[in-house]
C-alpha cells in the first residue's frame, strides 16, 4: 500500500512540476525569435548595427509600404515594429480594436523641403510646383512647414487638419503617396519629405535640403519603437529597447546621419 501511495504521490509531484515549467515557457520568449518589421532608413540599419554589435539574435523583416506595418503588427505577423512617430501612432489606435503600445522613445527627424532647382527660399517662384505627402500626420506636418518657412498662411479645422487660406505665390500643392513623393524631386520645384524617405531614395539632406523644421521638443515627433500590449513585458524586446537607447547607439546614429536623425536619449 505504502509502494502504491508512494507512486502516486510521485507521479502528482511530476504532473505539477511539468505543468509550472511550460507555464514559465509560455510567458518567457526565451525560445522565441523576434520579428520587427522596420522601414529600411533608418530604422533597419539601426536594427541592423544593434544585431552587429550586441550579437542580438532576431530578424528584421524590412518594409516598402509603411502602411501595412502596423496591421501586421495587430495581426501577429510581427512582435514589434520601428518606423513611426508616437502622434502616427495615436492616431493608428482610435481607430483599431487591438490597441499597440510604445517601448521607448529612440529619435526624431525633421521634416525638410527639398529642391533639385533652388538652393534658398527666397529664389521661389509664383506658381512653383510642390509635392506633399497625402497622409494625415505628414500632411500637416508638410503643411506647418510651408507656413514656417512664409509660403502659405494656415487654418486648423475641428479635426486637427490645416486648411490653406492665403498662398500669395499661389504655389500649386500636389498631394501624394509618401513613398511617391521622391519620385518627382526633379519633375517640381519643391517637395516637402520624412528625412529617412528622403535618404532612403537617395534625397541628401544636406546637399538639396533647402528648410528644416526646427524645434524637436514636440515629443509627438518622437519616433518610437512599438508592440502589442500581449509582448510589453517580453524580455527579448526589453533588451533591444535598452541597446536602441544605448552609447553604443547613440553614437552609430549621430556619425552616420550627421545630425538629420537625432537621438532622444
Amino acid at each position: 500500500m505504502n509502494k502504491f501511495l508512494g507512486v502516486f504521490l510521485m507521479s502528482i509531484f511530476i504532473y505539477i512540476f511539468t505543468s509550472c515549467s511550460s507555464n514559465l515557457v509560455l510567458n518567457d520568449d526565451n525560445d522565441k525569435k523576434i520579428r520587427i518589421g522596420v522601414t529600411s532608413v533608418p530604422y533597419g540599419e539601426i536594427l541592423q548595427n544593434i544585431k552587429n554589435v550586441f550579437k542580438e539574435d532576431f530578424d528584421i523583416i524590412t518594409y516598402v509600404d509603411q502602411d501595412k506595418l502596423n496591421k501586421d503588427l495587430v495581426d501577429g505577423n510581427l512582435d514589434a515594429n520601428f518606423f513611426q512617430t508616437r502622434e502616427y501612432l495615436n492616431r493608428f489606435n482610435l481607430t483599431s480594436e487591438i490597441k499597440l503600445v510604445e517601448i521607448t522613445p529612440v529619435h526624431v527627424e525633421p521634416l525638410i523641403i527639398y529642391s533639385s532647382k533652388y538652393r534658398t527660399l527666397d529664389k521661389v517662384e509664383n506658381e512653383d510646383i510642390v509635392y506633399i505627402p497625402s497622409d494625415f500626420i505628414n500632411r500637416n506636418r508638410s503643411l506647418k512647414l510651408l507656413e514656417d518657412a512664409g509660403f502659405v498662411t494656415l487654418a486648423e479645422e475641428l479635426d486637427g487638419s490645416y486648411t490653406i487660406i492665403n498662398n500669395p505665390k499661389n504655389l500649386i500643392i500636389n498631394q501624394v503617396d509618401i513613398n511617391d513623393v521622391p519620385y518627382y524631386f526633379n519633375e517640381s520645384d519643391l517637395i516637402v519629405l520624412n528625412t529617412n524617405v528622403a535618404m532612403g531614395n537617395n534625397i541628401n539632406p544636406k546637399e538639396v535640403g533647402i528648410f528644416y523644421e526646427k524645434s524637436f521638443d514636440n515629443d509627438l515627433k518622437f519616433n518610437i519603437f512599438v508592440t502589442r500590449e500581449d509582448m510589453i513585458t517580453s524580455v527579448k524586446l526589453k533588451e533591444i529597447a535598452n541597446y536602441l537607447n544605448s552609447y553604443e547607439n547613440f553614437k552609430f546614429i549621430n556619425v552616420k546621419y550627421n545630425g538629420f536623425v537625432k537621438p532622444i536619449f
